[in-house]
């Protein structure tokens, strides 16, 4: 048997009470005592905090230490993205280069984005996609399953990494600098923010000064919601 917990990092954050006083890291311990005597089953935890995950399964103290692998999802390659491409969309034919470029841009190369994007092409029939055909299918993903699949992330955030999110939705080539003046905020909450965002793996530093969204479709919806 294979038991798999996705969004593992949760389980941490877990409350009771009107005080809301931590149990998350108790039930874990728990879930690793209860592993421990599995002899026909093998448990697969996932994530989307890359730090959270270290600290229950790479380090010393970890809970999970030298019980678990950690082993990381990248995103798709070009090369990659072209197979999924060619194997789940056979038909499909795109009107230019660039069109292509955009569906890979958009999805980030990460699998669930494709995965939608692909399912909302094969609900239409889409034999031809263009850019215009591509923003409609984006759009109606992003009010499908923006709400569902992004609202409660945002809900986990500080109002600060909000913000900062926002402003970088907006405006990628934003500096630190330039949301302290637009948004009105020190430049140690936005440094605060970003040092957060980036451990979260929402965010990624380009070069000095220039932050990037890991998911573009999440940028997409943040432009759009409230």
């Amino acid at each position: 048997c294979v038991l798999i917990i996705d969004e593992f990092p949760s389980i941490v954050e877990l409350t009771y009470g009107e005080k809301n006083r931590k149990m998350g890291f108790d039930i874990v311990k728990l879930i690793r005592t209860l592993f421990e005597d599995f002899k026909y089953t093998k448990l697969v935890v996932s994530g989307s905090y890359r730090d959270t995950l270290d600290n229950l399964v790479a380090k010393t103290s970890a809970p999970f230490y030298k019980q678990l692998l950690l082993r990381e999802v990248e995103p798709f390659t070009k090369d990659e993205f072209d197979k999924f491409i060619t194997h789940y969309l056979p038909d499909l034919k795109f009107i230019d280069s660039q069109t292509k470029e955009e569906l890979y841009k958009i999805s980030s190369g990460i699998p669930y984005n494709l995965q939608l994007l692909g399912k909302e092409i094969q609900l239409h029939d889409m034999v031809k996609l263009d850019s215009k055909k591509l923003y409609d299918i984006v759009k109606t993903i992003l009010k499908k399953e923006g709400e569902q699949s992004f609202k409660e992330f945002t809900e986990n955030q500080t109002p600060s990494e909000i913000k900062v999110l926002k402003a970088l939705a907006k405006s990628p080539e934003k500096k630190p600098t330039d949301i302290e003046k637009d948004e009105f905020m020190s430049n140690a909450t936005i440094s605060s923010a970003l040092v957060s965002l980036c451990s979260k793996a929402v965010l990624k530093r380009r070069e000095r000064g220039i932050y990037e969204f890991t998911d573009n479709l999440f940028a997409e919806w943040l432009k759009v919601s409230e």
